[in-house]
């Protein structure tokens, strides 16, 4: 079912705009569709984006809170449903975002190891033409079949750039220790990503790397608008 519904339509979005687009160049179908999806998936990135914001902005007043009723926990919670509708803070924002895009995420790595990796045109709809092939030469320069190293470097260093951003809204009033801890775990996931992708097709380097440019532009755009 998850097949039918989820790996299936974007295997055939991905085939149609590869048969679409003039150069028939994988990469570029992949570049598409990722900006497809992330249109798609505008509104729960921007709830979720909002939300970070937002925590960001409160994070001394719920410290306040949690300081001052340590030792009642009942009013403490009180505390902070009203400081959340106070600034309409919804703190299930970004898991419901990361919820509804699980599922997406998971079908575009089937996609790209299953759909791709095998060829599965047997997957297309009566709509969708069959290209035979497919030509994973991106911009005739990289094999998007094969792993590579650049792109993987390439992706790292966006990572690190949207890491960074989200460091920079850590209120300098939390304890250093926390701070310290927090700040270690965000510049450690583009370390461990960048040791995932090495080894793999670097048409998932190209889809990381893509998203990742997308989801840049839609924080500061999203910041910007929220100034």
């Amino acid at each position: 079912m998850f097949e039918k519904f989820f790996v299936q339509p974007l295997f055939n979005v991905l085939i149609f705009v590869y048969n679409v687009i003039p150069t028939h160049d994988l990469g570029g179908a992949v570049i598409l569709l990722v900006a497809l999806v992330r249109l798609m998936l505008w509104p729960l990135f921007e709830n979720a984006t909002k939300s970070q914001l937002l925590v960001s902005k409160i994070q001394p007043d719920i410290q306040r809170i949690q300081r001052e009723f340590k030792s009642d926990q009942v009013r403490q919670t009180q505390e902070l449903l009203a400081l959340y509708k106070q600034y309409g803070f919804n703190p299930f924002a970004s898991f419901a975002a990361l919820l509804v895009q699980l599922p997406v995420l998971f079908a575009l790595y089937r996609v790209f190891f299953t759909g791709i990796g095998q060829a599965r045109f047997d997957w297309l709809y009566a709509w969708v033409a069959n290209p035979g092939h497919l030509n994973t030469m991106f911009l005739g320069l990289v094999d998007l079949a094969k792993p590579s190293t650049p792109f993987v470097g390439i992706a790292g260093i966006l990572l690190a750039v949207q890491v960074f951003m989200m460091a920079r809204k850590q209120k300098t009033s939390q304890k250093s220790s926390q701070q310290a801890v927090s700040r270690a775990m965000l510049w450690m996931s583009p370390i461990l990503t960048i040791v995932i992708l090495i080894p793999l097709p670097s048409v998932i380097t190209l889809y990381m790397a893509v998203t990742t440019i997308v989801s840049i532009g839609q924080q500061y755009f999203i910041e910007q608008r929220m100034r």
